[in-house]
């Protein structure tokens, strides 16, 4: 907005090299929260006037606050959205996320993520934000536990469900439950699930 026409046309031509142009934006970028969505809004549209196709990349919850926005907004810039679904449990990407993590974890972690993956997808709803507190959680009550002499410590679904029930994950359960009960259509539909 600070450049002038040179720099404008400078930046047009460096796109049209390019071919196109994504922008990836998030609320959370800003300090102020209750105009987060307003500043995006101008971001993409700032994009948009440099005539050249713009895709944008937003999280369901920017993408949720954006449907809330004036009409001519809406149909300024949501074109045709396309919503990512959280991965379903027999899910390649979704197993093999697990097995990576299981890599990760190494000896410790005696989960068999292949033939697990179903009750972690339950206990998380498949969002990988969750599936990664919930595993920390249950390796951090994990390692409250006092071994005897010849045990070792090993992470185990027992683990993983005292984790679940655990009070550290009261906000994450409360989100997978919301995801749950909204897609069963139980309850009143909130948008932000």
């Amino acid at each position: 907005t600070r450049g002038g026409r040179n720099e404008t046309r400078h930046l047009q031509r460096d796109i049209y090299k390019v071919g196109g142009c994504v922008l990836v934006p998030d609320e959370a970028q800003f300090k102020n929260r209750s105009d987060a969505t307003a500043r995006v809004m101008e971001a993409i549209t700032q994009v948009m006037r440099l005539g050249r196709p713009v895709v944008c990349g937003a999280n369901y919850s920017l993408l949720n606050r954006l449907f809330g926005r004036p009409p001519e907004d809406i149909t300024r810039v949501m074109v045709q959205p396309i919503v990512m679904l959280p991965d379903a449990p027999v899910d390649p990407a979704f197993v093999g996320y697990l097995e990576d993590i299981g890599m990760v974890i190494g000896e410790v972690c005696k989960i068999e993520f292949s033939s697990a993956a179903g009750d972690i997808h339950e206990l998380t709803f498949g969002l990988r934000r969750l599936v990664k507190r919930l595993l920390v959680q249950a390796y951090q009550l994990m390692r409250l536990q006092k071994p005897g002499r010849k045990e070792k410590l090993v992470l185990t679904m027992d683990h993983v469900h005292a984790a679940y029930n655990h009070f550290w994950y009261d906000a994450d359960r409360l989100i997978v439950e919301k995801s749950a009960d909204d897609l069963l259509n139980i309850g009143k539909a909130d948008p932000f699930y």
